[in-house]
């Protein structure tokens, strides 16, 4: 679980739209 791309198993297992923005923010910033 201590990965650098967890915005993206947690869009997976929640199967929302994009959660990264709100989970991930550094994500969407990237």
């Amino acid at each position: 679980m201590s990965r650098p791309v967890a915005g993206s198993s947690l869009r997976t297992t929640l199967g929302l739209p994009r959660p990264a923005n709100r989970f991930v923010p550094q994500e969407a910033s990237a």
